[in-house]
């Protein structure tokens, strides 16, 4: 097994029974908690009016790991980040729901920030 793969295993086996590989964590962060010290990504997603898309799909991927959760009734949600050594452009991210497609997806991340720190994903889904 290759150092990131371990390391995203040892990442995720940390935060517990609630987040698993290609398994769903709660929107929301119920399975992390605020003042937890582990990495994640969090966001939301909207419709193009900026309206809230409550049970989207959303799923965090890399080539060998890949974790979805939904969002919740304001359209956020949380996710682990996959492992620290992961280089972020071999990320992907996407979101889905019935009768919605994809429009957009904007990464922000905190200036000079390191593996650690959360990094935001928001989505926009726009209606078929």
């Amino acid at each position: 097994m290759n150092r990131t793969i371990t390391a995203g295993l040892a990442a995720l086996l940390a935060l517990g029974p609630g987040c698993g590989l290609a398994g769903t964590a709660l929107a929301g962060g119920s399975t992390l908690d605020e003042d937890d010290h582990h990495a994640y990504y969090f966001g939301s997603v909207k419709d193009t009016n900026g309206a809230a898309v409550e049970n989207a799909k959303v799923k965090v991927q890399t080539k060998t790991i890949a974790l979805m959760t939904q969002s919740d009734i304001t359209g956020a949600y949380k996710l682990p980040i996959l492992a620290f050594q992961t280089n972020p452009d071999d990320v992907t991210f996407s979101c889905s729901k019935d009768g919605y497609r994809q429009l957009d997806v904007i990464r922000r991340s905190a200036p000079g920030g390191d593996a650690k720190d959360p990094i935001e994903i928001d989505c926009t889904l726009q209606r078929e």
